[in-house]
Order: structure tokens, then C-alpha cells, then sequence
């Protein structure tokens, strides 16, 4: 499953060996596991490219994205 994230530390942020981590990182390392999905690839985005890529699936899930009507109004 591929997750797809901003630099916006502390949420999403790259730790003093380049590895991703943050609160939105760890939180969606978790969730692919509760779906009995094995591991997540965790892929740097630009903020314009969450959706369109996510509709287009670029990627499964974005980390930090909240749901909002507006988000909605993407994918209706």
C-alpha cells in the first residue's frame, strides 16, 4: 500500500537518519495492519498532488488528510 505524506514536521517530518516518522506517519503505519495489509511505502507528495493522485490511484491513502466536504467534493 502506498501512503503518501507532506514534510509538515511535527506530523510527517524526516528523523536524523532520513527515515519518515511523525505522528501522521506512525498513525498510518498502523492502519494497513488492521487491514491485513503487510507494510506501507511511504512516498513524498506535493499538497496539490494528495487527491488527484489518490482518485487516480497513485496511492491508497495520504497521511494527515482529513475528510471534510471539501475533500469529498474531489471524489463525487
Amino acid at each position: 500500500m502506498k501512503v503518501a505524506h507532506l514534510i509538515e514536521a511535527p506530523f510527517n517530518y524526516l528523523d536524523e537518519s532520513g527515515a519518515v516518522t511523525g505522528w501522521d506517519i506512525e498513525l498510518a503505519r498502523h492502519l494497513p495492519n488492521q487491514l491485513g495489509i503487510e507494510d506501507a511505502e511511504f512516498v513524498e507528495a506535493k499538497f496539490a498532488r494528495l487527491l488527484p493522485c489518490l482518485a487516480l490511484n497513485d496511492w491508497q491513502m495520504t497521511a494527515g488528510l482529513y475528510f471534510s466536504r471539501t475533500v469529498a467534493a474531489c471524489f463525487v
